[in-house]
């Protein structure tokens, strides 16, 4: 324990701001060194949000005479909290954990956030820093009652030399490296997600491309924190990588740099990505368009990267829940809530109006009759089609490379998917993130498609408004665009749902049925029970408009593979 926390409640601005103290350790503010302007604590107080409880000026280890400090800073809540820890960033040679905390924007969505100060090379080469860094973990994980954290949903996240320091932590997870202070032999120094900024790995490597300094100087940051010139220390370079460690039970990363970057280059991100991908750790790399080291310049803010780091901590650390409105996985899928509720289902054409709208190889008898369904439970499902990059991170595979009708692009539909690959990938991703992923029933993507609409589209009765809400043959295959489109581009529809119809025709988990014709009302019905084809829905894009009604459904085999099959998930609320 750290002491009993004493609570003092102060104006800040327009917010009221509860701060608690832990009065035996108040004189270690008395002994730091004088602050620069840049790393005043009052610029992170001041973004707190209302309410926040804090904890300053904690030792949680020493280094001599010298004490290592954190604060925390964390919501009321009745439940332990995840928790995310910054580490800022200096050259491993200035700076705090006053310095700016970009993360404490986390605390508004219920996380805890905790700033870390840390030794500085000046004071002792590395491994010191690190050891620092593990050890802060393993304090907050003692003591998570106190701080009212969940020890299982610890994050890291840092940029410039504190990315550099979140990698080491997160490829360090599993092993029994750096654990110079006691505390780190009391609870495990381990976190769970971790998202690096622009941050230096493999120091031998950064002058391979454009770089605005020399890094093989004497003088370098990393030649200071090594104690030697880099060129003259491989071994040293080598302890100091966070590749060195990597393996295959590492913790999901979320890696951000710019591709104007020119001061940690964007080689350092590349290869830490490629290390942990090749390992099988899921590591997504997101390069910010113009974007300099710190991210004060280019196409995106770093209040922007903040909410997709978030989205990340969100996707590890928060399960859907019937109160939450959304999430983003560990895929980077957006997934919506979906009500439960009643609609009718089904055709309300007569075989007549049919046969003269459809194929000449399709039959009438395909259509459902109208009839009632209830879905008595909400879910989650994908806002888009699975893209390439999401099918690829989960299974491996590009089932779509070098044919004719597909372009290689991460943010295109993935295609030439059969049900059984569509399975798989819900398997597979069910098991990465202990969630129930799925396909839809046929009902389930009927409704989602509807989103409140009994019209013959879900935009309206007259295909004039197709183009706003689909690719398809006309605004596709006629102007030379034979292969699926980027997810997200056409208007979503009640639901939020992008490309219900059009782009790739869409797996359901129901098999088909000649004579499965439910006439009554119907409670989460399923399809038949037995078949030999699955039920496809949406249209795709070389489709003719009719194909794109909310009630159209075609049958395919499953294994087939081809290129306007695509799909879609479900994810189970808890």
């Amino acid at each position: 324990m750290v002491g009993n926390a004493v609570s003092i409640v102060k104006k800040c601005g327009m917010c009221t701001v509860t701060r608690s103290f832990v009065p035996i350790l108040m004189a270690c503010v008395l002994c730091t060194t004088q602050l620069a302007a840049k790393d005043d604590p009052q610029e992170i107080l001041d973004a707190l949000p209302e309410g926040t409880i804090i904890a300053r000026d904690i030792v949680y280890a020493t280094n001599g005479e010298r004490k290592m400090l954190l604060d925390v800073y964390r919501p009321k809540s009745d439940t332990p909290l995840p928790l995310v820890i910054w580490l800022y960033g200096g050259a491993w040679d200035w700076g705090n954990k006053d310095r700016s905390n970009p993360m404490v924007a986390l605390i508004e969505r219920g996380y805890a956030v905790s700033g870390v100060t840390y030794t500085k090379s000046r004071e002792e080469i590395f491994p010191a820093v690190i050891n620092d860094c593990r050890a802060a973990v393993s304090f907050l994980r003692l003591n998570a009652t106190q701080f009212n954290l969940d020890p299982k949903r610890f994050g890291a996240c840092g940029e410039s030399s504190g990315g550099h320091l979140t990698a080491l932590l997160a490829t360090t997870s599993d092993t029994q490296a750096f654990m110079k202070h006691p505390v780190t032999r009391q609870a495990s120094p381990a976190i769970q997600a971790a998202s690096p900024w622009c941050g230096p790995t493999d120091f031998l490597k950064l002058n391979d491309v454009k770089c605005d300094q020399d890094y093989s100087r004497k003088r370098s940051a990393p030649s200071r924190l090594i104690g030697q010139p880099i060129k003259e220390a491989p071994e040293e370079c080598k302890q100091a990588n966070p590749i060195t460690y990597v393996s295959k039970d590492d913790p999901p990363c979320f890696i951000v740099h710019g591709d104007a970057d020119f001061v940690v280059p964007l080689n350092q991100s590349e290869l830490l990505h490629a290390a942990l991908v090749k390992a099988g750790v899921p590591s997504t790399l997101y390069v910010a368009k113009g974007g300099n080291h710190g991210f004060s310049k280019g196409e995106q803010t770093q209040e922007q990267i903040v909410e997709k780091v978030a989205d990340f901590f969100d996707s590890h650390f928060k399960k859907a829940t019937k109160n939450s409105k959304a999430f983003i996985n560990s895929v980077g899928m957006k997934l919506v809530s979906i009500p439960a509720g009643e609609f009718m289902m089904g055709s309300n054409l007569s075989a007549a109006e049919i046969a003269k709208l459809i194929d000449s190889n399709q039959t009438p008898q395909r259509e459902l009759l109208p009839h009632a369904v209830r879905l008595s439970r909400g879910f989650y499902m994908s806002t888009t089609e699975v893209t390439q990059d999401q099918f690829t991170k989960a299974m491996g595979t590009t089932p779509w490379k070098g044919l004719i009708y597909a372009k290689g692009n991460p943010n295109h539909a993935a295609s030439y998917i059969s049900w059984e690959d569509a399975t798989e990938y819900c398997r597979r991703l069910s098991k990465k993130e202990g969630r129930t992923y799925r396909l839809p029933t046929e009902a389930e993507w009927e409704y989602a498609c509807r989103a409140g609409t009994d019209t013959v589209f879900s935009f309206g009765d007259d295909a004039a408004g197709l183009e706003d809400y689909a690719w398809f043959r006309e605004s596709a295959k006629n102007v030379g665009e034979n292969f699926p489109h980027p997810v997200g581009q056409k208007r979503a529809n009640g639901f939020g749902m992008h490309d219900m119809l059009g782009n790739v025709f869409e797996w359901c988990s129901d098999w088909y049925g000649k004579d499965y014709q439910p006439k009554s009302l119907t409670v989460d019905p399923k399809g038949p029970a037995s078949g030999t084809e699955h039920i496809m829905r949406g249209g795709g894009w070389s489709s003719h408009p009719p194909s794109f009604r909310s009630a159209y459904r075609v049958e395919t085999s499953p294994e087939t593979r081809a290129h306007y099959n695509g799909f879609r998930v479900v994810c189970e609320v808890d």
